[in-house]
């Protein structure tokens, strides 16, 4: 069996500038600028620049940006999306092994239609692999402490 996979990033949230949003920009090198905006952003990326208007126009350069979010709540975020070195796990030929973490990790294997194939934990340390032998060929959610990958299971 062979698996494709992709990081799932899902932000699914409707927006009114007047309920005082916010737009969040973070920059690799930690810092953060929050603009308050009376009305909703136009973002775009002209050459190696990140230009958002709203009241006024500012610019950021793209390669310094980590990511932004857009929404009521300064906690608000879309998730960053991990490279590929940085996932939990790699694919052997039957499955997937869970390579040694410093905490637990949590792991869900769940059918687009929701129901959970399997679930179980990976202890601090361990390595566990999970086979695909009882899997159904399908597109198939794996989601390790929060993180939702997806793949197709051939």
């Amino acid at each position: 069996m062979m698996a494709v996979v992709s990081t799932l990033s899902v932000c699914a949230q409707e927006v009114n500038p007047s309920d005082g949003t916010s737009l969040i920009v973070w920059h690799k090198d930690g810092t953060q600028i929050i603009l308050n905006l009376s009305e909703k952003p136009k973002i775009s990326y002209v050459g190696e620049t990140v230009k958002i208007e709203s009241t006024e126009l500012i610019e950021f350069e793209f390669a310094a940006i980590k990511k932004m979010s857009y929404g009521p709540d300064p906690l608000t975020s879309i998730n960053e999306q991990k490279s590929s070195n940085e996932k939990p796990f790699r694919f052997e030929d039957t499955g997937m092994t869970f390579l040694p973490s410093d905490k637990d990790l949590h792991v869900k294997a769940i059918m687009l239609n929701g129901v959970v194939l399997k679930e179980f934990v990976v202890k601090k340390g361990e390595i566990t692999t999970m086979t695909f032998d009882s899997l159904p060929a399908s597109i198939c959610l794996i989601n390790v402490n929060g993180v939702t990958y997806k793949i197709k299971i051939k």
